[in-house]
């Protein structure tokens, strides 16, 4: 759809000397503009595929920066927790939940779940639940000891 509206405003926007040109060697069937058309459509195909390359690129580019920025307000919010709470986020990123984890507190767990760092799956009451990390923050914890062995 995108090539048709790209042919057509090619159409208008071409100088008549151009289409002239084109349609110079196509003149035996005596009608205006039919060579310009029918070259333009190709060339539409291109342009319109031009279009979506950089706007594919374009936004691509736009998500990383996206990404690095969560990653970096993630890492803040990490830096920002108790000691409590990071031998919590600290347990499951290592074990990959808090399945056998003892020795815990619910409020901290709680605090976690209420700052969306982790998750829980499981039974009906909180202190039953199996919790996880939620996928930006595992990426935080791996950004931040990758910057403290450097």
């Amino acid at each position: 759809m995108f090539w048709l509206l790209s042919w057509m405003v090619l159409l208008l926007f071409i100088p008549a000397d151009w289409a002239e040109f084109i349609d110079s060697g196509i003149s035996k069937w005596s009608i205006p503009y039919v060579g310009t058309a029918i070259f333009l459509i190709p060339v539409s195909f291109f342009v319109s595929l031009l279009v979506k390359k950089l706007y594919h690129y374009f936004f691509s580019i736009s998500e990383e920066k996206q990404d690095i920025k969560n990653i970096n307000k993630a890492k803040k919010i990490l830096r920002g927790l108790s000691t409590e709470e990071w031998q919590i986020i600290n347990y499951i990123f290592e074990k990959g939940s808090t399945e056998y984890m003892a020795d815990c507190s619910m409020a901290s767990i709680c605090n976690l779940v209420d700052k969306k760092i982790i998750y829980g799956l499981g039974g009906r009451s909180p202190s039953s639940h199996t919790y996880y990390l939620y996928d930006l923050y595992e990426d935080a914890i791996v950004k931040i000891v990758a910057e403290s062995n450097r």
